[in-house]
């Protein structure tokens, strides 16, 4: 499957790549797909600066908020909430 997946990111790439030329961020919400594009896109095509862009604007929701989009606040819930910490958040992002 690897070969597959080597043409899927090829076609990611070119479709992004105006996007990424012109700067825009990439927001993801679910951190093993974020791990595609910052740490495996990369090791599969090290030579190729597209993939160096799209690693390096890459973030989780949170990450780009935090780094972003700073004066944001999130509005307050009246409620209580069970989060879950996700396996990739943890063990690979920072």
């Amino acid at each position: 499957m690897l070969d597959r997946a080597k043409r899927l990111l090829l076609d990611t790439l070119d479709v992004l790549e105006p996007k990424l030329a012109a700067g825009i961020p990439v927001v993801g919400l679910e951190p093993s797909c974020v791990a595609v594009f910052r740490d495996e896109l990369c090791n599969l095509f090290p030579d190729d600066a597209r993939a160096r862009r799209l690693s390096a604007q890459t973030f989780l929701l949170s990450e780009f908020l935090e780094q972003k989009a700073r004066h944001f606040t999130i509005p307050p819930l009246r409620r209580k909430a069970l989060v879950h910490g996700h396996c990739h958040h943890k063990s690979i992002m920072r």
